[in-house]
């Protein structure tokens, strides 16, 4: 078996309400990113292969949830936007920043320094 793992996705929008649990508590601005197994899944009698398995990980709440691929697919290009985080360390630095500023330890702009 080999795991497989997409790079992390910012939440931009939640495109419409939905009463599945996992996907009802996904908001804007959340990180998320899926997983998959690479291996063999059989086949069934006519010759059709079994769907993978695709779990969605949302970071903020540690919940996840797993659905066929086709399933994942269609209900995560329904319900949300997502936008590639391309550099996980400076989204990290930018979130910690926005943090700081928003209790007021730092002035929107200003970087924190810990040792200051």
């Amino acid at each position: 078996m080999i795991p497989l793992r997409s790079p992390f996705y910012e939440v931009k929008a939640v495109l419409y309400d939905t009463k599945a649990a996992i996907f009802r508590d996904v908001r804007p601005g959340e990180v998320v990113y899926f997983t998959t197994i690479l291996k063999h899944r059989g086949s069934n009698s006519r010759g059709g292969a079994y769907a993978a398995d695709v779990s969605m990980f949302n970071i903020h709440n540690s919940s996840w949830v797993t659905k066929s691929q086709s399933e994942m697919a269609n209900i995560v290009y329904k319900l949300f936007v997502l936008e590639e985080i391309k550099d996980w360390e400076a989204y990290k630095a930018e979130q910690n920043r926005k943090m700081w500023a928003s209790i007021g330890v730092i002035q929107e702009g200003e970087s924190h320094n810990e040792e200051t």
